[in-house]
């Protein structure tokens, strides 16, 4: 009977650690002046076409927590400080995040193109982030001072950058 307890034990052990989380981090650690927790998670790819993609890492300063964007494309381009970047779940809630700065994409050349990019930090409201961790991300628009950028995202995508968030 003993012996079959343990095993219990052992098996259920396996079976909830093996549906833990596996998160991924760039940056897992204290500052050792500020004494402040941050954890950074590895970007995922939210979207991807030929020469443009968007990513995201979840950033956890402390109890604050950020989504970074990173855009990148062959053309250049700026967004606004106020401007937004919305998603749309499959629940049909909308989480907008606002620009916190206005920003002008970097490029970066090699012998076949020329790549810019942006990277911005959107606060992420408590609110937002218990949204975002209740639905699949349907598609994503991004505005720029020449409009928005609007993307359907695939189902494993969306399922990746839910893994992201629930890392922080």
């Amino acid at each position: 009977m003993k012996k079959l307890t343990i095993l219990l034990c052992l098996v259920s052990f396996n079976l909830f650690n093996s549906f833990g989380q596996n998160c991924k981090y760039s940056k897992n650690e204290t500052d050792k002046f500020t004494k402040k927790e941050i954890l950074i998670t590895k970007p995922t790819t939210l979207w991807s076409a030929l020469m443009s993609a968007m990513a995201f890492k979840a950033i956890k300063i402390n109890n604050f927590k950020y989504l970074q964007m990173k855009y990148a494309t062959t053309s250049i381009f700026s967004v606004n400080k106020g401007s937004k970047l919305m998603f749309l779940l499959n629940n049909d809630s909308i989480v907008k995040l606002i620009t916190p700065e206005s920003k002008t994409a970097n490029y970066k050349t090699s012998k076949y193109a020329t790549i810019w990019s942006a990277s911005i930090n959107y606060e992420l409201s408590e609110a937002d982030y218990e949204i975002l961790l209740n639905g699949i991300v349907k598609s994503i628009r991004f505005y720029t001072p020449k409009g928005y950028i609007e993307k359907q995202i695939k189902p494993n995508r969306s399922k990746n950058f839910y893994k992201i968030l629930r890392c922080i």
